[in-house]
């Protein structure tokens, strides 16, 4: 395994580093990156930007808003969160949760703390979410990624995003506030020790690299200019991060066990023209395979099914059946 911890706080220059890594870097070890960003809002690769963030508080405060490649959920970071990437070859080719936050959960029973994986894609410690994961499957690779509330500012990630009420009903709780939970305070709770955030790296990384002096991943100075070509060219660029969000005429949200999914539709002619769908789900599949099999088909249940079931929306919403979709498309 290689190991490679990033010394910048800019999230497009991080997200950068991260796709690079995942995508074109010609290595075939497993690797294994620690990174922090400054006093941000990471969309997921499916959401609606604009629907995500409480748009004053965050020009107010100066927060950073940027997209990753993975799906999921909007999540704010700031330097008291820190961000673990696995980037390894895939087995199944299919989302794999579990595998991937165990050696987390290992490490932090280490420090006394019983973590466990729960609902989708969150760990969380008696019950309150310290973790949000999220993966992305390409060319035979996998990038699992996720964020540790160390000891983030709690009243930043209330203030910064905006959290559909029924995804708060369905956890049963109130506000964002009542269920996240720092690392931190955990273990001021328990009365332990509290490692600075460079100590907790150190031991987070010798934990799961199982030494003390892992192999370091080194990029070339051409590597550094191609990583800084993908900030510029993509991560900083108002395209990607806001996305193609104009006003459609029928907008049809629900809410499924895999997440939440919302239709911005167009029809003209009985066919569909325009469509755009969003939402905290994952995939192994970019979800503009789908909306490209669904333009230009009429508005009828036979033709939509046959063509979902050939094509088979849950590549790219995983969980999602054709019988489900066509539904949610024709309501």
């Amino acid at each position: 395994m290689l190991f490679y911890c990033s010394d910048s706080t800019d999230p497009t220059y991080n997200l950068a580093l991260e796709e690079y890594v995942f995508r074109m870097n010609d290595t075939n070890d497993e690797v294994f990156l620690l990174w922090q960003n400054d006093n941000t809002i990471v969309v997921g690769r499916n959401q609606n930007a604009d629907a995500e963030i409480n748009r004053d508080f965050v020009t107010k405060n100066g927060v950073a808003v940027v997209r990753r490649i993975t799906g999921g959920g909007a999540v704010y970071h700031d330097l008291g969160n820190l961000n673990y990437s696995f980037i390894t070859d895939t087995g199944t080719g299919e989302l794999d949760f579990s595998s991937f936050t165990k050696p987390v959960i290992d490490a932090l029973e280490k420090l006394g703390l019983h973590a466990r994986l729960s609902g989708r894609n969150d760990l969380t410690i008696d019950g309150r979410k310290f973790s949000g994961n999220a993966q992305a499957v390409s060319g035979g690779r996998i990038l699992h990624h996720g964020t540790l509330l160390y000891d983030s500012n709690m009243g930043f990630i209330q203030g910064a995003l905006n959290v559909r009420k029924d995804k708060l009903e369905n956890k049963g709780v109130d506000s964002v506030k009542s269920r996240v939970v720092n690392i931190a305070d955990c273990l001021r709770e328990n009365g332990s020790e509290v490692p600075d955030m460079e100590g907790f790296k150190s031991l987070l990384c010798r934990s799961i690299t199982e030494t003390d002096a892992p192999e370091t991943l080194v990029f070339s100075s051409g590597q550094i200019e191609e990583i800084e070509r993908l900030r510029d060219e993509k991560y900083r660029t108002r395209e990607w991060t806001w996305g193609r969000n104009p006003g459609y005429r029928q907008d049809k949200y629900r809410k499924y066990p895999f997440g939440g999914v919302q239709i911005l539709m167009e029809t003209k002619g009985g066919n569909i023209s325009e469509i755009r769908i969003l939402g905290d789900f994952f995939g192994t599949c970019d979800i503009e395979e789908l909306e490209s099999r669904l333009t230009g088909l009429p508005t009828e249940e036979d033709a939509i099914l046959d063509a979902l079931r050939e094509f088979d929306p849950g590549r790219c919403i995983a969980g999602m059946t054709a019988e489900e979709l066509a539904e949610q498309l024709l309501a």
